[in-house]
């Protein structure tokens, strides 16, 4: 019927749930095909523009577009499967995450990336971040496979009121872009968490965006004692402590949502923030959930972009087979990988020139016959084979264990579906790292700087380019960079690892 309506009318795009959501479960799959129904058409046009506008630039350059589960595809790709780009933008940065959790000493990370109107957490354990193939968009069951990103209305332009009840509220209304934060001087009057952080000495007005932009230190803290300040009647500092304390505290509900909710223990990871705020709050989020150490990346506020930068081609291929495992043999369900490895090796061998090798993880969703919860599991490397499958079953069995309080060996299992991942390994340049030589930094210079508990105290500030493997210090600290401000309050300690790291760890901690 699909091929039909296409020969017919070429001029309609059309979306078939065969190709765009090959699994059980018929609402979810109607859904996830409407979802795409409805994005491909403004997709295309999108992406056709783009093309037409370097084709007019000379730029011969592929053309690749980011997946919502990590790694990238071609715009033709894109524009037939666009449910495929829901959450792409905050993949980038989970996908960068994962470049530095090959590093097996950050292997297990919380992602926090906090931009101007809200934060996205991943945890990422063992290297590999958490998938989520049963999301909601808009309302609506989104059945692809996407990195399993918790949003919340959390970020440097959420505004802070005082409720009828006279309670704080931070988030999760925001002030855009336009006007901006009061201290923007755009015209907006009410105050968000940056223009807190501009109140208590945290960020340098001079010297915001590099010295591009000039901030206005009258306008925030007027903005602070009018809305929250003067309707609770306490002091200004006070105020502005507050608003960050609120922010602190949803952004660290949100690190427990991916984390504590789903049994894992926060003390296990370390905590990666990014995006233009995140390194400001972290270490404070990170105390709230008992994280020991924070982990900020080399140029945090472009940090999404290099993980766009430095991705891969990506194949996804899923197939339902809803079968009992006992009744299938391992050539049976290798013969199942096959197809589907076929399939991604046919699509990758039309880009095949512009990659340097292929990676392939086969991937099974088992679940207990007569139940409901599937447990997705990474099978070795190599074809399917006894010991491979038994393999497989034990980590079902533990993985089910760990999700869901119960295991049980001697019952049924279902092999719900197979899927393959395909990556097209696309050249890219290592990042340089360099030995640690213990070293303790000069500061550019010292400002006045308002924390909880310690009041206004002179602080170091940084410029992070300055600061080589190996050095370190202690709090309180600012460390400035173009696109990032690090906050290190009192008693907390900061050293540079050999890749350019900044490692930071709480009161109370060693790293």
């Amino acid at each position: 019927m699909a091929e039909r309506l296409a020969a017919a009318l070429p001029g309609l795009h059309v979306a078939v749930s065969s190709e765009v959501a090959p699994e059980i479960k018929e609402y979810p799959r109607a859904s996830t095909t409407a979802i795409s129904a409805a994005l491909q058409p403004l997709v295309a046009r999108y992406l056709s523009a783009v093309e037409a506008g370097l084709d007019s630039e000379k730029v011969t350059c592929p053309f690749f577009v980011m997946q919502s589960s990590g790694g990238v595809m071609s715009a033709a790709e894109a524009s037939a499967a666009a449910h495929k780009m829901v959450l792409s933008g905050p993949a980038a940065g989970v996908l960068a995450a994962a470049r530095v959790a090959e590093n097996p000493a950050y292997a297990n990370q919380i992602t926090f990336d906090m931009g101007g109107t809200s934060t996205d957490i991943c945890l990422i354990h063992e290297g590999r971040p958490r998938l989520d193939r049963s999301s909601q968009f808009e309302g609506r069951p989104l059945q692809v496979a996407q990195f399993d990103i918790h949003t919340i209305g959390s970020g440097g332009g959420s505004l802070a009121r005082v409720d009828a009840a006279g309670l704080l509220r931070v988030g999760p209304e925001s002030a855009g872009a336009v006007p901006g934060p009061a201290c923007y001087g755009r015209g907006g009057t009410r105050p968000t968490t940056t223009d807190a952080q501009v109140v208590l000495g945290r960020v340098d007005p001079a010297r915001f965006l590099g010295g591009e932009m000039t901030l206005d230190v009258e306008a925030a803290r007027q903005a602070v004692l009018t809305h929250v300040a003067e309707p609770l009647g306490i002091g200004l500092e006070e105020a502005a402590l507050g608003i960050l304390d609120v922010a602190d505290a949803i952004m660290a509900r949100g690190v427990r949502v991916v984390s504590v909710n789903r049994g894992y223990d926060p003390r296990d990871f370390v905590l990666l923030p990014f995006g233009g705020a995140g390194p400001m709050h972290a270490l404070s989020v990170a105390e709230m959930v008992d994280i020991r150490t924070v982990l900020v990346p080399r140029h945090p506020g472009t940090f999404s972009a290099l993980g766009l930068a430095t991705s891969d081609l990506k194949y996804d291929f899923s197939l339902t087979v809803d079968a009992p495992v006992d009744t299938l043999s391992p050539e049976e369900i290798e013969g199942l990988f096959t197809g589907l490895l076929d399939r991604a090796r046919d699509r990758l061998s039309r880009v095949e020139s512009l990659t340097t090798g292929r990676t392939e993880n086969r991937l099974a969703r088992f679940r207990y016959a007569w139940q409901d919860n599937d447990v997705e599991v990474l099978l070795r490397p190599g074809a399917v084979d006894a010991q491979s499958l038994a393999e497989a079953l034990d980590r079902f069995h533990s993985q089910h264990e760990f999700e869901f309080g119960h295991s049980d060996k001697e019952a049924r299992v279902e092999l719900v579906a197979v899927g393959v991942e395909v990556y097209g390994v696309l050249p890219r340049t290592a990042a340089a790292s360099s030995e640690e030589a213990s070293s303790t930094p000069a500061p550019a210079s010292v400002r006045r700087v308002c924390f909880r508990g310690a009041g206004w105290v002179d602080t170091d500030v940084y410029e992070r380019a300055d600061l080589t493997s190996g050095a370190a210090f202690s709090g309180p600290a600012i460390i400035e960079e173009r696109e990032a401000t690090t906050v290190v309050p009192p008693g907390a300690r900061v050293r540079v690892d050999g890749d350019g790291n900044l490692v930071l760890t709480v009161k109370g901690t060693s790293a």
